[in-house]
């Protein structure tokens, strides 16, 4: 009879536990990325399934033609802006943190001398993420 309570109380807290873990998982994924006719901007939107704190991985590369490149990222609005600035480097990684609301959130990465630009998710709610990046390799 003891046994069968112990293992009726730990199925209970296994089943508690798995429930908490799914209730805090967010997806939150980037969508209709594209570049514009010009090539001087990228837009595209952020998903977020519930609000949520995440940090973005931006890393810009120099075009070789030019003495630099230039890219600035910005996340909903101009209060979520990072211009990153790559003279005789090859590559600069910066990162941003952005509270995300749920839904869509767009996003513009404004481009300098054709840089190539990536922008990841690096964490969402303190949480290491994996999902498709932000990817232009920006040569006229």
């Amino acid at each position: 009879m003891k046994k069968a309570l112990y293992t009726l109380i730990a199925v209970f807290v296994f089943t508690l536990t798995c429930s908490s873990l799914k209730a805090q998982s967010v997806d939150v994924f980037f969508t209709n990325d594209k570049l514009s006719s010009d090539k001087s901007k990228v837009t595209a939107d952020v998903y977020s399934s519930q609000p949520s704190t995440v940090i973005f991985e931006l890393r810009t590369s120099k075009h070789p033609s030019f003495s630099y490149s230039a890219a600035g990222y910005k996340v909903i609005d101009w209060s979520n802006y990072m211009s990153c600035y790559v003279p005789n480097t090859s590559t600069m990684i910066t990162y941003m943190t952005v509270n995300l609301p749920q839904g869509y959130s767009p996003i513009e990465i404004y481009l300098t001398n054709y840089p190539t630009v990536i922008m990841l998710l690096s964490k969402v709610n303190g949480v290491a993420a994996s999902t498709r990046p932000i990817v232009f390799a920006n040569y006229y």
